[in-house]
């Protein structure tokens, strides 16, 4: 499988998560790559309003034809709205150390949750390459943040869209998550029977590789780090020497 990136292979990232998917991840070997069109942030993967108006303009000094702007713009609504529907991502965090408010987003509301730490290599060399998905290509890139697209890189000389800058772009007021973002577009699927409605995709790993290291939620009560830790010997003896108490305090 062919797996693209431009981030340094020994960059630290963070994954934040409930029990229940850590469980999911070290037991079946797998993580969940969400549909961008069921994410939380409504502007995932599309132009905001401004946006659009602004790139009307742009293409208006591009093209002489109003007519050609209005159907070269309907042709990019078409592309980007594809694109939401048939990109499916794993959200990282670049972050050197942890992070208070990823804690609190990720776990929302619960006490209990883990952090896996690993790097973009141990991350790429974990993706098996038997796959019940149909996935033939991923992408690790950076998120950059902005409150209005740059269309020159958006376009490019002969206004097409480049989807890999719509999947990979979010609103500035998201900059805190410092986001690395795993995802892969299935534009062309050719499997028979994929569920092109289904909320997202499987992707095998191997958890050992994956995992450099496991934080245990800052949040949980005293008692469970015990019970935590018993949990992840008896999965994963390994696995259980690279449990670590989080750093971060609550108090």
């Amino acid at each position: 499988m062919k797996i693209d990136s431009s981030i340094h292979g020994n960059k630290i990232l963070w994954r934040y998560m409930d029990l229940e998917k850590f469980l999911d991840l070290i037991i079946n070997n797998r993580i969940f790559l969400s549909k961008t069109s069921t994410l939380s942030d409504k502007y995932e993967s599309t132009l905001p309003l401004n946006n659009r108006n602004d790139l009307k303009g742009y293409l208006e000094k591009r093209i002489d034809d109003l007519n050609k702007v209005e159907s070269k713009l309907f042709g990019i609504d078409q592309v980007i709205r594809r694109t939401k529907e048939s990109t499916y991502v794993s959200s990282w965090s670049m972050h050197d150390g942890e992070s208070y408010a990823l804690w609190k987003i990720y776990l929302n509301n619960s006490r209990i949750g883990v952090a896996v730490k690993t790097t973009s290599s141990l991350l790429r060399k974990s993706i098996s390459k038997h796959q019940e998905e149909p996935i033939e290509e991923l992408n690790l890139e950076p998120v950059t943040y902005s409150k209005r697209r740059k269309f020159d890189n958006l376009l490019g000389e002969n206004l097409e869209v480049n989807k890999h800058l719509i999947v990979t772009n979010k609103n500035l007021f998201y900059k805190f998550e410092e986001e690395a973002r795993l995802y892969t577009i299935l534009w062309h699927v050719k499997k028979k029977g994929f569920d092109l409605n289904k909320p997202g995709i499987f992707l095998n790993i191997d958890a050992h590789t994956l995992i450099d290291e496991i934080y245990l939620s800052p949040f949980v009560n005293s008692w469970f780090t015990p019970l935590f830790e018993k949990l992840i010997s008896s999965v994963s003896p390994n696995l259980a020497k690279r449990v670590n108490r989080s750093i971060v305090s609550d108090d």
